[in-house]
C-alpha cells in the first residue's frame, strides 16, 4: 500500500500511527510555546510518508500561512476555507494528566449481534497486559444499543425508543434483571446509525451527538424522573463533524472526526467549563468501537482484522510509547464493547478547583438601554442581592422604582446586562462562590425567571454583549488570569459552556466590550496594567493586540466613536484618564497604535465610563479622588479635544461608586448612574441642548427621582 497525498492515516501492520503535527510559524517548527499565536489564514494539509517503522505510515503535516495585513476579501475567503475555525488559537496552561489508578479487573460488557450480552474483565488495564478473565454470558435479547454507566448501571436504548435501566452488582442482576423505563421517544439512539454517538462518563452523565451534529450532555434526575440537556458544541458548519464519541473520565470525551482525526474534550458540569485539546490522533477511521474504563485509557476495536488495541493518553498530545498494541482478538463488527466508565481514574482528574472570590463592595452599576425603549439600571446591594429598575419615562415626573430580583442573592461586583435578540434582558452576577448567577426576563417587559448558576468559576465579574448575529456572549476572568467566554448556541437561549480565550495573568475586573455590525471588541487588563484587545466575529478570532503601556488599573470603557471605530478610555498610573483609537477599521488584523493620549485635568479614583452622546460628541464621566463625579466631553463631534472637567452635582453630592453612563439616542439624552454616600442609587440625565458656561458648552445634568432601599 502506498502513501497518497490527501489521504488520512491508514493502519499498517495492525498498528495506528501516533499523533504528529508540525505547525510552520515564521519558517520554524511550532510547539507548545506557539499556542496563542496567529496560526491560520489558509491551511495546507500534506501527506507525509514515514518509513521509520519499516512500513509507510501517513502522517499529516499542517502548514499555516499568514501575514501582517490581508485584504478584507481574502479574510472572507479564509473564513470560508476554515469552516468556522479560528485565526487565533486560545492560549491555555498545559497541565499533565494525573496519576492513573484502576479498580481490580474493570468489567467490559459485550453486546453481540444476536442479542447475547457477555461480560469480561481486564485484569491489567493500567499496562494493557491483555490478561482477560474470560467472557461469560449474562443476558439475551439485548437489541438496539447498550450503554454502561458507573456503579453498575446498564442502559438499553431500544429500537422502539425506550431507555431501559438495569443494574449489575456483585456478579448478578439486581431484582432478577428487572428494568425501569426512564425515557421514551429516543428512537434514533437505539438505531445502528447511532451506535457510536452516545456515551456515559464516570459521573453518570450521558453525552451524545445529536442529529444536527451538536455535542450534548444529558442528565437524568432519578428523583424527579426527568431529563435535562445542555448543548456543549453547536452544529459545526460541516454539520456532522464527529461520528464517534467515548467517555474516559469525569466529563472527558474523546471524539472522532469523520476523516479519522481524534480530539479530546473535558466538560465540568459545575463550572460549565469545556476544555479542548488540539488534534491528538489521526487514522482512527478504521475503529469500529472505542471504549474506555476511565483514566484516559482507550480500547479500540477493528472489525477488519478482529484486533482490540490498547492506548493510554498522557496529555499535552502525548501517548505512551506502547500505545496501539493488540490486547485481544476475535472482535467482529456486530459486537458492541462497553467498559464500566468508573473502572479507572486519574488523580487529579482534571476538573477545575473552585477559586476564592474577593468581595467588591460599592461596585459600579450597570446601565442598559433596550430596544423596548426601557432603561435597565442594575446594581448589587451591600447584602449581596441584585437590584434592578426599569424606566420608560425619564421625564422626572415618575420616580424610578428599584426592586430586588427574587432569589438573586450571594453576588458581588458589577452586574452584567445584555439584551437577547427577542428583547428580553439577561442579568448576570458574580457569585461569591465563583459561579456566575443568571436571570432572564420572561418577556421584554416581564418578570424575572428564577436565578440559576451558569458556572464559570470566575473571580471577576462577567460582562455580556449581543453581537450583530443576535447571539449573546459572556466574558470573565478566573483566578489563574485566564479570560473565558461563553456564547449562546442559538439566539434567545442560555449561555453555553465556558471556553478559554487567553491566559496572560489578566486582572479580575469586568471586561470592557463594544460591538459594531458583525464585529465586537473585548478589552481586558493584565495585573501589571497592560490592556489587551480581542476582536471577534461570528466566525473568527483575531489575535490579541496590546494597547501598550503599563500601570493602568480597573476596567476600561470602550465605545464605537462617531467615525465607527473602537475607542478605549482607561485610568493611568497617575490617575488621569487616557484614550486610544483603533487604527484599522476593516483590515484583517485591527489593532491600536499603542500610544495613549491623556484627557487632562482630573485625578480619578476609579474607572471611567464613556458614551457617544446623541449629539455625536464623546462624553466621559469618572469619580475624582475627592469623591465627586466629574464629566468632560468633546468640544465638537470628532475633534478629540475636550472641555474642562466639571462636577456634575455642583458640589452637592459625593459618590461611593464609579459612575456608569449610557446613551438613549431616540430620547436625545444620556444618563449617569452612581451610588451616593448614603447608599441610595442616583440617576442624572444629561439633556440636550446644552448650556453655555464660561464660553464652553456643558451638558445640563438633572437629578431624577428614585424609590429604593439603600445599597
Amino acid at each position: 500500500m502506498g502513501c497518497r497525498q490527501g489521504k488520512a492515516a491508514s493502519i499498517i501492520s495492525g498498528k495506528l500511527p501516533l499523533p504528529w503535527r508540525e505547525n510552520t510559524l515564521n519558517g520554524r517548527r511550532g510547539g507548545a510555546s506557539d499556542r496563542g499565536k496567529i496560526v491560520s489564514v489558509s491551511r495546507v494539509v500534506r501527506a507525509h510518508c514515514d518509513y521509520s517503522r519499516g512500513t509507510p505510515v501517513v502522517r499529516r503535516r499542517v502548514t499555516w500561512s499568514f501575514g501582517a495585513r490581508i485584504s478584507r476579501g481574502i479574510a472572507a475567503v479564509a473564513a470560508v476555507v476554515m469552516s468556522g475555525s479560528l485565526l487565533y488559537v486560545p492560549v491555555a496552561v498545559a497541565e499533565p494528566l494525573g496519576a492513573l489508578e484502576c479498580a481490580p479487573s474493570p468489567q467490559q460488557f459485550v453486546t453481540k449481534g444476536d442479542g447475547v450480552l457477555e461480560l469480561d474483565r481486564d485484569q491489567e488495564p493500567e499496562s494493557g497486559g491483555g490478561m482477560w478473565a474470560g467472557r461469560r454470558q449474562i443476558g439475551t435479547g439485548w437489541t438496539g444499543n447498550t450503554r454502561v454507566g458507573p456503579a453498575g448501571w446498564v442502559y438499553s436504548f431500544t429500537p422502539e425508543g425506550e431507555v431501559r435501566r438495569f443494574r449489575w452488582l456483585n456478579g448478578e442482576w439486581v431484582n432478577g434483571g428487572a428494568y425501569e423505563v426512564i425515557g421514551t421517544g429516543w428512537n434514533d439512539w437505539g438505531s445502528p446509525a447511532y451506535r457510536n454517538r452516545m456515551t456515559i462518563d464516570s459521573l453518570g452523565d450521558f453525552y451524545g451527538l445529536a442529529e444536527d451534529g451538536s455535542l450534548r450532555m444529558y442528565r437524568y434526575d432519578s428523583t424527579a424522573r426527568t431529563w435535562a440537556d445542555r448543548v456543549l458544541l453547536g452544529p459545526d458548519l460541516r454539520r456532522a463533524r464527529f461520528d464517534l464519541i467515548t467517555a474516559s473520565g469525569p466529563g472527558v470525551i474523546y471524539a472522532r472526526e469523520t476523516d479519522g482525526d481524534l480530539f479530546r474534550f473535558q466538560y465540568d458540569a459545575v463550572s460549565r467549563r469545556l476544555t479542548a485539546s488540539d488534534r491528538i490522533g489521526v487514522g482512527w477511521q478504521s475503529a469500529t468501537d472505542i471504549t474506555s474504563p476511565g483514566g484516559d485509557l482507550l480500547y479500540m476495536s477493528e472489525s477488519s482484522n478482529g484486533a482490540l488495541r490498547w492506548y493510554r493518553y498522557l496529555g499535552d498530545e502525548k501517548w505512551t510509547p506502547d500505545s496501539g498494541h493488540n490486547v485481544g482478538g476475535g472482535i467482529t463488527g456486530d459486537q458492541q464493547l462497553e467498559f464500566q466508565p468508573d473502572g479507572c481514574w486519574l488523580t487529579p482528574d482534571g476538573r477545575p478547583a473552585r477559586p476564592t472570590v474577593t468581595p467588591s463592595p460599592n461596585a459600579a452599576a450597570s446601565l442598559l438601554y433596550t430596544s423596548a425603549k426601557r432603561l435597565h439600571y442594575s446594581y448589587v446591594a451591600s447584602d449581596g442581592r441584585m437590584a434592578n429598575a426599569q424606566a420608560a419615562d425619564l421625564s422626572g415626573n415618575v420616580p424610578i422604582s428599584f426592586s430586588v430580583v427574587p432569589g438573586f442573592d450571594g453576588v458581588t461586583g458589577i452586574p452584567g446586562a445584555g439584551e437577547y435578540a427577542d428583547g428580553r434582558v439577561q442579568l448576570v452576577g458574580l457569585g461569591r462562590n465563583s459561579e456566575a448567577k443568571s436571570s432572564t426576563q420572561t418577556s421584554p417587559t416581564g418578570a424575572w425567571t428564577a436565578p440559576g448558576s451558569i458556572g464559570g468559576f470566575m473571580t471577576g465579574p462577567v460582562a455580556l454583549v449581543r453581537t450583530g448575529t443576535g447571539v449573546v456572549y459572556g466574558y470573565g476572568v478566573d483566578d489563574k488570569g485566564c479570560l473565558w467566554r461563553a456564547a449562546q448556541t442559538a439566539v434567545n437561549t442560555e449561555l453555553g459552556p465556558w471556553r478559554v480565550v487567553d491566559c496572560r495573568d489578566y486582572a479580575p475586573v469586568a471586561p470592557s466590550i463594544a460591538a459594531k455590525a458583525a464585529r465586537w471588541s473585548v478589552i481586558v487588563p493584565t495585573k501589571s496594567g497592560e490592556y489587551f484587545s480581542f476582536v471577534q466575529t461570528a466566525q473568527l478570532f483575531y489575535p490579541p493586540a496590546s494597547l501598550g503601556g503599563s500601570g493602568f488599573s480597573g476596567s476600561a470603557s470602550t465605545i464605537v466613536n462617531g467615525g465607527g471605530k473602537f475607542q478605549v478610555f482607561a485610568r493611568g498610573a497617575d490617575g488621569q484618564i487616557y484614550t486610544q483609537v483603533e487604527t484599522d477599521d476593516g483590515g484583517v488584523f485591527p489593532g491600536y497604535p499603542k500610544t495613549w493620549t491623556v484627557v487632562p485635568g482630573l485625578t480619578a479614583a476609579g474607572a471611567p465610563s464613556a458614551v457617544l452622546s446623541p449629539a455625536g460628541t464623546i462624553e466621559i464621566v469618572a469619580r475624582g479622588t475627592d469623591g465627586y463625579v466629574y464629566n468632560t466631553g468633546e468640544r465638537a463631534a470628532g475633534t478629540g479635544t475636550y472641555r474642562a472637567w466639571r462636577d456634575i452635582t455642583g458640589g452637592a453630592e459625593k459618590s461611593l461608586t464609579d459612575p456608569a453612563a449610557v446613551a438613549l439616542p431616540d430620547q436625545n439624552l444620556w444618563v449617569v448612574g452612581y451610588g451616593a454616600e448614603d447608599g441610595v442609587p442616583k440617576l442624572r440625565k444629561a439633556a440636550i441642548p446644552t448650556v453655555n458656561r464660561s464660553e464652553e458648552i456643558f451638558p445640563a445634568f438633572v437629578d431624577l427621582p428614585v424609590v429604593t432601599t439603600a445599597r
